[in-house]
């Protein structure tokens, strides 16, 4: 049609509701979750911020890997999300046509237990601590993160280390 100097229609009316269960991954239970690449990648791209880290991130992909507790429909591996129920949150977003509205789930109050396979041989459970503790305040997982490649200026998505010991 553009191509033929056709108008373009109008755009359907954004269902809000719609929108924001979409935007959210489940496991066969009900339960909310969260990608588990998300939290790998988080872990990854902490890395930068660690003085003296001597491991390309290239290398520490292959070091470590975070166990999904299930797979969402689309095949994404996914981690249960415990905490407060999520809210519905509008964001404002710019992309390549100017802003647009997007609807996302908010937690308030929220954890995730992992489970960390990693190569022993290469990185300690006190490194994968650290790296994860990094990510936590650096990277963070989610939408409007610190980490952001769009905006880095974001707060939400943060979370901190608890080891079991200490839990």
């Amino acid at each position: 049609d553009a191509q033929q100097n056709k108008a373009k229609g109008a755009r359907a009316a954004k269902d809000p509701p719609k929108d924001y269960l979409a935007a959210q991954y489940f496991l066969e239970d009900g339960r909310p979750a969260a990608s588990a690449v998300a939290f790998k990648a988080s872990g990854v791209a902490a890395s930068r911020y660690l003085p003296g880290s001597k491991l390309p991130m290239v290398m520490l992909r292959g070091l470590f890997r975070v166990i999904a507790d299930g797979f969402a429909d689309d095949g994404t591996p996914i981690v249960a999300i415990t905490g407060d129920k999520p809210v519905m949150w509008e964001a404002a977003v710019r992309n390549a046509k100017g802003t647009d509205l997007r609807y996302r789930a908010r937690f308030n109050q929220w954890g995730a237990s992992l489970q960390i396979e990693y190569n022993a041989a290469l990185i300690t459970p006190a490194q994968i601590a650290n790296l994860f503790q990094t990510a936590g305040f650096h990277v963070g997982v989610g939408h409007w993160r610190p980490g952001s490649t769009v905006s880095n200026t974001g707060h939400l998505g943060t979370f901190r280390v608890v080891t079991e010991a200490a839990a």
